[in-house]
């Protein structure tokens, strides 16, 4: 049996595990000889969680808690006897031992015994003055925040050794996310050029029209050319043409019959095209002729063009086998519809990369809600803990860790060559803005699932639903106004400010677009949009920088004045450490159930003062308040 603690005229001893069989026997005896021993009364508890942090303490931090040991040391070698009170309260009066941890030492470690001569007690309290207790230190000394940071930090490294689904949530996941994202947006344009076309009357079945019987505008030389003689020349005229000849000279007798005729039966092949002859003559060599095309083919407006071209230069040369071939070459792909391509890639990216962001801050609300749920961080801060520096270390760990997805991100961007202008910006600066975002937005949940779903859903919302509504309103005239104002109202998420950023940089060029025509248009809402060209301007990505940098300022405050209703926080020591205490809080009274009041009974007739007894009672009950409160 070793002794552990002595206080006031309480003393405590430390049992080894190993001799529990022996505690019946002891016990028996232990009543038969309190007489003989001084002994007023005893009890007995086991070790709890707080007696662990204060051996870990003694262990590996004597330089701050070395007066424990001396402590200790210093009444083995006084060879205090259980009868001398008046040394015992000397001792007691020493600066370093308070109320508390006389307390919790005792209840925790073993049999505390309390000396029972009253006569030498009341001497010694007679003799040894009454401390004012704001000048009673607490024993369990708060550490510098650099240790503290140091400790936490190390706690925090252990954990994640043993967490792998923490990793993976906040790591591999996010990773493989952006990388389905990537490969959405990275596959091939389907925009494809179209490519080059052989006009060719095998495009079409044999084709139905209707042509002239002769020219409207007749010279009568003997050189005017008839629609037969038009006809046999058109290519492939036998095999491609169904022609029926009409004598009509009006024109718009000419177009009505022409858009009769299409009712005729059968209606398939259907008439794509006709031709009225206003003036033909070989002498003068002037033609003109009147083209009616049916426009629901994409080709007919170059391809009977080319037929009656060619049918009149076989007949103007006199060369019945001259070929006109034309090949159709469409235009390029307009640049508009580039950046509308590029505009839903990015919103595949976007989506993907929202919900990735989502999982990075699920992981730090989790650890930091278990820590308040199983009253961890209060049991850190009993042992010494400096509060400023459990919230640097946690701070200051979860913002390395996201750096570490965030960084693979930035680079799976450039590999897949989706790079979009400035994002990395935002992307660096999402941890600090996230992190203590998360913090605070933790003190709004009791439970570590709820807090985590809700963080989930509102940064996937924010940075995945969010972005997408806000373009939208920004790109219809009538809502730009609206999206407008939403835009900075949405920065308050901090994955709304990153997402906000890649939408821009591979979209913005529409918002412009839209922005100049807007300004020209006559439309009903010729609103001029605020929306600059710039990719830097304080509108665009430098707003959502900004406002992620601002993130990082206001949650460190926030979380300050959190923390400054429950405990000071700013307690500075000389040493550039601030140290967090933990005061004993007023009781209102003392209880007493039926077996203090017996033992008061007890020890009265032994002939011990009662308020000795009842003022140790109500050490107890402060020193309890304090080391669990």
């Amino acid at each position: 049996m070793q002794k552990q603690s002595e206080v006031h005229d309480e003393i405590s001893f430390v049992i080894p595990k190993n001799q529990a069989a022996n505690f019946g026997a002891f016990f028996d005896t232990l009543d038969q000889r309190l007489d003989e021993f001084d002994i007023r009364s005893y009890g007995v508890s086991m070790s709890n969680l707080e007696d662990v942090f204060l051996k870990i303490n003694q262990e590996f931090a004597p330089d701050l808690f070395g007066d424990l040991r001396s402590f200790s040391d210093s009444k083995n070698s006084s060879n205090v006897s259980g009868s001398d009170l008046g040394k015992q309260d000397e001792f007691a009066g020493n600066k370093g031992i308070a109320d508390s941890t006389s307390y919790s030492n005792s209840r925790d470690t073993g049999v505390a015994g309390t000396l029972k001569d009253a006569d030498n007690s009341v001497d010694s309290k007679e003799q040894t003055p009454v401390e004012d207790p704001s000048d009673i230190e607490n024993l369990i000394r708060g550490s510098s925040c650099v240790r503290s940071c140091s400790a936490s930090t190390a706690k925090r490294m252990i954990i994640y050794k043993r967490d792998w689904c923490g990793l993976l949530c906040q790591i591999v996941i996010p990773l493989i996310l952006v990388l389905f994202g990537l490969w959405l947006t990275s596959g091939p344009s389907k925009l494809t050029q179209s490519p080059p076309r052989h006009l060719s009357t095998g495009w079409y079945p044999k084709q139905r029209i209707l042509m002239s019987e002769k020219p409207v505008n007749m010279v009568n030389d003997g050189f005017d050319v008839m629609g037969s003689e038009l006809y046999a020349n058109l290519p492939n005229s036998t095999s491609a043409f169904d022609v029926t000849y009409v004598d009509i000279e009006n024109y718009t007798d000419f177009y009505t019959a022409v858009y009769e005729a299409r009712n005729d039966e059968p209606l398939y092949p259907y008439r794509y095209g006709s031709y009225q002859i206003y003036q033909a003559n070989k002498k003068s060599n002037l033609y003109s002729i009147v083209n009616f095309l049916n426009v629901t083919s994409q080709d007919v407006t170059a391809m009977y063009p080319q037929y009656i071209y060619q049918s009149i230069l076989r007949v103007a040369t006199g060369k019945p086998e001259l070929n006109f071939d034309i090949t159709s070459t469409p235009y390029p792909i307009y640049q508009k519809f580039k950046d509308l391509e590029e505009a839903a890639g990015a919103y595949d990216f976007v989506f993907m990369v929202a919900i990735a962001l989502s999982l990075i801050p699920c992981v730090m609300v989790q650890f930091i809600l278990n820590e308040r749920e199983l009253a961890l961080k209060h049991q850190q801060l009993l042992s010494g803990m400096s509060l400023s520096g459990y919230w640097s270390s946690n701070i200051i760990f979860d913002i390395v860790m996201a750096f570490i997805p965030i960084l693979l991100i930035i680079g799976l961007t450039f590999l897949f060559n989706k790079h979009y202008q400035g994002i990395w910006v935002l992307f660096l600066l999402y941890p600090f803005a996230v992190v203590p975002f998360t913090y605070v937005t933790s003190f709004l949940f009791k439970s570590d699932i709820n807090a985590q779903i809700m963080t989930l859903f509102l940064h996937f919302v924010s940075g995945g639903l969010l972005v997408i509504i806000v373009f939208v309103l920004q790109f219809i005239p009538k809502t730009m106004a609206w999206g407008n104002a939403l835009r900075w109202v949405f920065t308050i998420f901090p994955s709304f400010c990153v997402t906000h950023g890649i939408l821009f940089s591979a979209s913005g060029s529409l918002l412009v677009d839209a922005t100049n025509a807007d300004a020209q248009a006559d439309s009903e809402y010729p609103i001029p949009r605020a929306i600059p060209p710039g990719i830097w301007e304080w509108y665009n990505l430098k707003g959502d920088a900004m406002a992620l940098i601002l993130h990082f300022i206001f949650g460190v405050i926030c979380l300050a004045l959190i923390e400054l209703e429950v405990a000071n926080l700013f307690q500075w020591c000389p040493k550039f450490g601030c140290r967090s205490g933990s005061a004993p809080r007023p009781h209102k009274g003392l209880i007493k159930d039926d077996d203090v009041l017996a033992e008061e009974k007890r020890v009265a007739m032994q002939g011990t003062k009662g308020p000795v007894f009842e003022e140790d009672m109500e050490q107890r009950l402060l020193s309890s308040e304090a080391s669990t409160g």
